[in-house]
């Protein structure tokens, strides 16, 4: 059994619940467990109880794969047996790989092969693979320029609950640590105040809990499971605009919760200003404590990261082998994890002490052209879309000019060509009419300084260019 796949099952549960009614993925999804991930075909292999759990799960086996698919960056495809009881499950699903894939295909296991998935992880490797369930904490969390202040107000929520920063949001895009966040102030405040009620929730199972409470007609035990909290985080909140019923019932959760100095803490995939169809009293409740946003990573900290989770899962690189990914997979943190779980799996499948930059660029060739693909991010295009963005001229931006307008954008731009590409500070300035290096840094400071006054102006106009560079 590969053990380093099994993080890769557990992150994609958590995309495919965000796709999905939450009861079904409790009954239904949550009962297959992984069996083995086959590099060599991009296969997941997924067993399940019985042959109705496995007919009711081929139904959404597109979404696993879709989910699969976009953690890896490549085309996976998923494979559900069916679990009996004396025969090891590795085995039986060998024994049966060539059997008509249109056939049910038992598998059985032995006493063992019934323990948890933590259990059958440390059992097949004493050196415990990090997996996503386990490593969101503060100590995980790899910190650099564009994530310290957030990190930090994080943990002081997380080290006085209802007293430092309530409510606490975090907005980001998709991929750059909030769920991360989330769950590193869950994880400290339940260790360290046990005696306090902890529940972390997305947004989508919120509305989901509200739903089902109207049409059980228990709302009052809705009310109670949420206002009788110590700390209460709801992830991804812009997915309740629209949905007017359950604002109301939030804002009026908020009110009870924060009356009793009970800490809420909030992400959002934009400044929640911005979202769409959200009543402006939620809003404003929202942006009564301390709002936060997260930038996607830069080179050092990509490099940072990929020697943290390398050392984590007990994985030997080469110093040209980290530079060549952290180079080559921009954008966020996920893209990032699912090209290390390539190299990871590959790693252990060919039974390698050590990964060269050789055998990343072998391995990866296929993920590393679909990023480049899918997000060609070239100076030329960040000064294009940044001329676009402030209504100038890429001549403005590349000239000589010192009105404050100007200069700002092209601050922004130089930022944006520091955090994005792998240029070096004198090649940036070559594509702004030749500034010199010194030009180059003094720029790049002070959108870094606004930044983590924190301006939120600032933080949306990068962010939302960040955006725009990084897409088709």
């Amino acid at each position: 059994m590969s053990t380093e796949a099994l993080g890769l099952w557990d992150e994609a549960k958590k995309e495919i619940s965000m796709v999905m009614d939450a009861t079904q993925f409790s009954t239904w999804v949550e009962r297959l467990q992984f069996v083995d991930f086959d590099p060599s075909a991009n296969k997941m292999i997924l067993s399940a109880p019985s042959t109705f759990v496995q007919n009711i799960c081929m139904q959404w086996k597109s979404i696993f794969e879709n989910a699969l698919s976009q953690i890896m960056g490549i085309g996976v495809t998923a494979d559900i047996c069916v679990v009996a009881a004396d025969k090891p499950v590795e085995q039986s699903y060998q024994g049966n790989a060539a059997a008509d894939k249109n056939e049910d295909t038992v598998v059985k296991t032995d006493k063992s092969a019934a323990k948890p998935k933590s259990d059958i992880q440390t059992a097949a490797n004493p050196k415990t693979r990090v997996r996503p369930d386990n490593i969101m904490s503060f100590d995980s969390f790899v910190i650099s320029h564009t994530n310290e202040f957030a990190a930090a107000t994080a943990r002081a929520v997380a080290e006085r609950p209802g007293l430092q920063y309530n409510p606490y949001l975090i907005w980001g895009d998709s991929g750059l640590g909030k769920t991360h966040l989330l769950h590193a102030i869950e994880n400290y405040v339940k260790e360290v105040f046990p005696s306090k009620k902890v529940c972390y929730v997305t947004a989508e199972n919120f509305l989901n809990d509200f739903t089902n409470a109207i049409r059980t007609h228990t709302n009052e035990q809705f009310r109670l499971k949420y206002r009788m909290l110590d700390v209460l985080l709801i992830d991804d909140v812009q997915q309740l605009a629209k949905k007017t019923e359950t604002q109301i019932e939030l804002f009026n959760t908020f009110n009870k919760m924060f009356d009793s100095n009970k800490q809420m803490v909030f992400s959002c995939d934009q400044p929640i200003e911005k979202v769409r169809d959200m009543e402006q009293r939620l809003v404003s409740r929202f942006s009564m404590g301390l709002t936060v946003a997260l930038q996607p990573p830069d080179f050092e900290l990509r490099m940072a990261i990929l020697q943290n989770w390398a050392e984590a899962n007990h994985l030997k690189m080469t110093p040209d082998a980290f530079e060549y990914v952290a180079t080559n997979v921009t954008g966020n943190v996920r893209r990032l994890r699912g090209v290390f779980t390539t190299i990871l799996i590959k790693a252990s499948f060919n039974k390698l002490t050590m990964v060269t930059k050789q055998d990343a660029i072998a391995w990866l060739k296929d993920q590393i052209t679909a990023i480049v693909n899918a997000s060609p991010v070239s100076t030329e295009k960040i000064i294009s879309e940044t001329a676009q963005y402030y209504n100038l001229k890429p001549a403005d931006l590349t000239g000589e000019s010192r009105v404050k307008d100007i200069a700002y954008a092209r601050q922004i731009a130089m930022y944006l060509a520091r955090n994005l590409t792998t240029l070096s500070t004198t090649q940036i300035g070559s594509h702004f009419g030749n500034k010199q290096h010194g030009t180059v840094i003094s720029n790049v400071n002070k959108i870094q300084t606004l930044l983590d006054q924190p301006d939120e102006q600032t933080r949306y106009d990068v962010d939302h260019l960040t955006k725009k560079v990084t897409e088709n």
